[in-house]
């Protein structure tokens, strides 16, 4: 097993969208989004052929202590299950750059939902208030900036949970995928106080490691396999890795304390070795490390 530091990379160029797909290319090589459905299968043939590494989102299931084990778990995730197939077949590696959190996994979910509770019912009342102003026979001048005013906000307040109701509606139907995806991301860019630790941190983190990977000259080519709420990836491949690290180092009160320090800082990289996955690599991000330990 090798530790491979990495150096900088530069932002992509150009994105193309097809379904639940997602490719950006850049001068670095080619990034590839599987959106999915965490209780549904994913298609293998969803990956492209030259693919030479798939990151699997890893969510709530640790797998710093032990890659191997981790693994023999996502094997048998119903997101996960067809793909392994096409892996052994086409020796296409797995890579664990997700973020782990030291507390009680269902507490982290918690935590974002507050915020976005108090938002909803917030817009909520500002619609219903400008509904009844709305209704009132007669109406000023004030009225009508007060109902415009409370219509925006509520719009505003609550464009999250629209896009994310709209999001997961999509991709159980299969039909709106690529609009639901654009709101989303306009929806998150419009509201980055949300989502920030089921989302943004973890976005962010696997974006520069996949940025990071792709700059070996044998690895040009990465996928992803995600739930369809990551639209924020999109996002960080298109970015620098210093916007990237510029963020991660505002967090870092949060990454100390919430986040298990070897899934920030390393990525671990297994291959299919004579009938069997082993750990080959654990890849180390000296810019991660120094967010936890400087």
């Amino acid at each position: 097993m090798r530790i491979l530091p990495w150096k900088s990379t530069q932002p992509v160029s150009s994105t193309y969208r097809d379904g639940n797909v997602v490719q950006i290319s850049g001068p670095n090589g080619l990034y590839t989004i599987i959106y999915g459905v965490h209780i549904l299968a994913t298609n293998p043939e969803l990956i492209p052929h030259n693919t030479d590494a798939v990151v699997l989102e890893t969510g709530a299931v640790q797998w710093t202590q032990d890659p191997e084990k981790a693994l023999d778990y996502l094997q048998q995730h119903v997101q996960y299950q067809e793909l392994f197939r096409r892996f052994e077949q086409d020796h296409i590696s797995v890579l664990f750059a997700d973020v782990n959190y030291k507390t009680f996994p269902l507490l982290i979910p918690l935590l974002d939902m507050v915020l976005l509770e108090a938002e909803i019912n917030l817009g909520t009342r500002l619609l219903k208030k400008s509904y009844r102003t709305m209704r009132k026979k007669k109406k000023s001048a004030g009225d009508l900036a007060k109902i415009t005013a409370g219509v925006v906000g509520g719009l505003w307040l609550t464009s999250s949970i629209l896009s994310e109701l709209g999001r997961v509606g999509s991709m159980l139907i299969g039909i709106g995928q690529k609009e639901t995806a654009q709101f989303q991301k306009l929806s998150s860019e419009l509201h980055p106080e949300l989502f920030i630790l089921i989302k943004k941190i973890r976005d962010t983190v696997i974006g520069y490691k996949m940025q990071q990977y792709a700059l070996s000259s044998h690895h040009n080519s990465v996928a992803a396999v995600m739930g369809g709420a990551h639209t924020g990836l999109e996002t960080q491949l298109e970015l620098n890795e210093r916007i990237k690290i510029n963020y991660l180092e505002r967090l870092k009160p949060i990454l100390r304390v919430l986040v298990v320090p070897e899934s920030l800082s390393q990525m671990a990289q297994l291959e299919f070795k004579r009938g069997q996955w082993k750990l080959t690599k654990i890849h180390e991000f000296p810019e991660l490390k120094n967010i936890i330990f400087s």
